[in-house]
């Protein structure tokens, strides 16, 4: 008898809000407070400097917590809070990137907002005020979302959003860096196509929000990919769906990519095509899939709760 290989999927059910409260976005501030209860490590508004008022331009002073928070969280985009019109000012930022090097950041203070910087930071070295401000400041870092399975980003807005471009920026479920571009929601909810398995940032583009905008995680989501034996003397491959509990839709997806360092193809850049036969299923089904594609995978199209897998087996 062959080997046979099992891929499983158990998502999390859609949570229309779980990064990101209804907010509504300007064109001051353009990041979304990553304060959801799904977040991994959640907003602190005062993590890295507590409430000052700086009365020159001024060095303050890291909290004694600011280093391990930091070292704890890496990487983090620092926020900015001001209770008073501070926006001619600048918050310098001193660090380190993922190498070592040293990165600096100018942030331009709010105007009775928080704000958030777009450089990731794994080590705050020091944070200058470039002049007096009007009222107290607090720096801290926004949150990062940490999922129990990758999945896909969520976007709720109750207005027409359509015309707005939404970045989600985090790690797929390789460890590897990855940015999605997804096209607002017109009083509805759009899903991304990536799986996500770390968010540390979600912007707008430069004109805000019609409205209040909710970021969260869809139900849906696919598994990681599994590379067939396309060289060896197999012709096709057969597939049995047991679906082990709950209400869910699942299908097989295949590609006819290479998946590969060399290739640069892992998640993102791949075109996933859903087997004819395979999809739609909501119990347990057997098929075959042929010819033998280059890789493939189980995605869950629809999702209340449980779980499924597949067995692979070639031939």
């Amino acid at each position: 008898m062959p080997k046979h290989k099992v891929i499983t999927l158990a998502p999390v059910v859609l949570d229309r809000n779980g990064l990101a409260a209804a907010e509504t976005l300007a064109s001051t501030g353009l990041a979304f407070t990553l304060d959801g209860a799904l977040a991994d490590s959640t907003f602190d508004r005062n993590g890295l400097v507590a409430s000052v008022t700086p009365t020159a331009e001024t060095v303050l002073t890291l909290v004694s917590a600011a280093k391990v928070l930091v070292e704890t969280n890496k990487p983090v985009r620092v926020s900015v809070f001001g209770g008073s019109d501070e926006s001619g000012k600048v918050l310098h930022v001193n660090g380190r990137n993922k190498f070592g090097g040293i990165i600096h950041e100018a942030i331009t203070m709010p105007n009775a907002d928080t704000i958030f910087g777009t450089t990731d930071f794994y080590e705050i070295i020091s944070i200058t005020a470039s002049a007096a401000t009007t009222g107290a400041i607090e720096v801290g870092i926004n949150g990062k979302y940490k999922p129990v399975v990758p999945q896909y980003i969520a976007i709720y807005s109750g207005s027409n959003d359509s015309s707005r471009t939404y970045t989600v920026t985090g790690t797929d479920r390789y460890g590897d860096d990855v940015t999605e571009d997804i096209t607002g929601p017109n009083n509805s909810t759009v899903v991304g196509l990536v799986n996500f398995q770390t968010v540390r940032a979600v912007v707008i583009d430069s004109t805000g929000s019609a409205g209040a905008v909710e970021v969260g995680i869809d139900g849906t989501c696919s598994s990681q990919w599994y590379v067939t034996n396309y060289r060896g003397a197999a012709a096709d491959l057969n597939i049995f769906l047991d679906v082990i509990s709950g209400t869910g839709t699942y299908a097989v997806e295949t590609t006819m990519q290479r998946l590969d360092n060399d290739s640069g193809n892992k998640e993102k850049n791949v075109i996933a095509t859903a087997d004819a036969t395979i999809t739609g299923k909501t119990a347990d089904f057997q098929g075959q899939i042929n010819p033998m594609p280059l890789a493939i995978r189980l995605a869950c199209t629809a999702f209340t709760s449980g779980s499924a897998r597949i067995f692979i087996n070639s031939n």
